[in-house]
């Protein structure tokens, strides 16, 4: 067997294994109100309070023919608006399931014609999922907005869950403090809600840093994701035929 064929092969077995102990680990999480009570405690962005000062708030995407794409779009603007922050960045490019072309566009088009907001303090990023969401925001910064120091991620509680962990990954290293801010203030979340536990989940599958094991490549990553995207998917109608949500939020 040549190297390359043995170093394949290796790696094909590292994400096999890695695959079935994410797997493990995700239907502890559906599994026990413990587990997810535990994981919740544990990374909780909130234990010291909110916080709504920053240079900067990120909105991060969602289609616009959801309700709470303008809810996101005037919590935003609002904090700009009370000088909580000097600008605002829109983030969300295209989704194959809505058919949106440009949610950052569409959010900025919001922003400034009922909301009231200055064009010059509007910046745009793309990205079609949260972590695209935010390393294209951290583009956008090093390009437009190169003195900021700080950021507050903008979404629901439960979402931000996992754009904490992902915000400390992509902003930390970069000497940005980020902080994330739910759009309704509340930040009481209950372990039996299947937003929650899809967002606990994502979590510990996508992320070293929540179980403590060997930190992963970006390539690793990325390759780990692809391979767990379907069981993902098989793992959330689990979760909401489980636990019977009165409305699937999008």
């Amino acid at each position: 067997m040549s190297t390359d064929n043995a170093n394949e092969t290796n790696f094909n077995m590292w994400l096999e294994a890695r695959v079935t102990t994410k797997t493990r680990l995700a239907n502890e999480i559906i599994n026990s109100d413990s587990v997810r009570q535990e994981l919740l405690d544990k990374v909780n962005p909130w234990k010291e309070g909110l916080t709504e000062k920053a240079d900067v708030a990120i909105m991060l995407g969602t289609s616009p023919q959801f309700s709470k794409f303008e809810d996101r779009v005037r919590f935003t603007t609002g904090l700009l608006n009370d000088k909580k922050v000097s600008s605002v960045i829109f983030t969300g490019k295209s989704d194959r399931e809505t058919g949106d072309q440009d949610q950052a566009k569409s959010a900025a088009n919001l922003a400034q014609s009922q909301f009231d907001v200055d064009e010059k303090k509007i910046h745009l990023a793309g990205g079609n999922n949260t972590e695209e969401n935010l390393h294209t925001a951290l583009e956008t910064i090093r390009r437009e907005l190169p003195n900021t120091k700080s950021v507050l991620i903008i979404s629901e509680a439960p979402h931000l869950l996992r754009a904490n962990v992902l915000a400390q990954e992509i902003f930390g290293p970069q000497g940005i403090e980020s902080k994330v801010l739910p759009v309704d203030d509340n930040t009481e979340l209950d372990t039996n809600d299947p937003h929650v536990i899809t967002e606990l989940v994502k979590m510990a599958v996508y992320h070293h840093t929540i179980e403590n094991g060997p930190e992963m490549t970006t390539d690793e990553r990325r390759l780990l994701k692809d391979r767990f995207r379907p069981i993902i998917n098989q793992l959330t109608r689990q979760i909401y035929a489980k636990f019977k949500p009165s409305s699937l939020l999008q």
